[in-house]
């Protein structure tokens, strides 16, 4: 679990693991340095969970590092990546662990990530990747009835995904110069391109404690998404392709701009 000054949500978050029906896991927190609580947040949870809750301070350089940090810290065959204001339905582990065992093929796993204002709305059932390399959500403002399907996709949204330890490791784990945004379709996109599939499933809920009117984008926020759309694009494309598809990328993000 990555954090940055989600004091409140990751307390929810660790409550709602309590209720899980599987119960064989460890929690690794990994917090880039948040200023908030959180420190005495997990303390208190750490009362509950003992050993098994494990707790560590970083540098503040993005989720995907501290995902990096976590896992490399892991003795364990799977790997649960999950975002620290994301709860998991109580099944979700016992069926994630079903899903991912049912096929050696299949690399990771995720489920609908439901908006917690609106259990009736999808945040995002999977993603994909353009002829540009600009990722997006699957179904994000869907109904949660009309995604009742199991399909594959080329990624699964980090905020609730079980992975095989050994394909993180087959795959070098997050590329860390994404920082934020585009580190979880990379990191899908990395299992394909070595054979390993990415499913996802409706049984596995998370429900995404986000604003409904989330307002305007942090201007870091916005930077770190436009570099890595095209660090993904420059990551993805072989030259021949890339010399067609970088001038029609720079007249979209012109128009994107404007």
């Amino acid at each position: 679990i990555p954090t940055f000054n989600r004091a409140f949500d990751i307390d929810q978050s660790l409550y709602a693991l309590r209720n899980q029906s599987y119960q064989g896991f460890e929690i690794i927190v990994v917090d880039n340095s948040s200023s908030d609580n959180t420190a005495e947040v997990i303390s208190k949870q750490q009362g509950y969970w003992q050993h098994r809750l494990r707790y560590f301070v970083k540098s503040p350089n993005g989720p995907a590092s501290a995902r990096n940090f976590g896992s490399e810290r892991s003795t364990t065959d799977y790997l649960v990546y999950l975002d620290s204001d994301v709860r998991l339905d109580t099944e979700w582990l016992a069926l994630a662990l079903e899903k991912i065992n049912s096929d050696p093929r299949i690399g990771a796993v995720g489920g609908q990530v439901i908006y917690d204002f609106d259990h009736q709305k999808i945040n995002a059932f999977g993603g994909d990747i353009g002829f540009f390399g600009l990722a997006w959500d699957l179904e994000e403002g869907s109904r949660v009835a009309s995604c009742g399907y199991v399909a594959q996709r080329i990624w699964s949204n980090c905020s609730a995904m079980i992975v095989r330890a050994s394909a993180y490791q087959a795959i070098a784990g997050f590329d860390e110069q994404f920082f934020y945004g585009y580190e979880d379709s990379d990191f899908g996109w990395k299992l394909n391109l070595i054979g390993h599939q990415v499913w996802v499933i409706p049984e596995l809920k998370a429900y995404h404690n986000v604003q409904p009117q989330p307002g305007l984008a942090n201007a870091q926020i916005v930077f770190h998404y436009c570099k890595n759309r095209l660090r993904s694009l420059l990551k993805n494309s072989e030259l021949a392709g890339l010399l067609f598809r970088l001038p029609v990328y720079l007249l979209y993000t012109v128009t994107d701009l404007i």
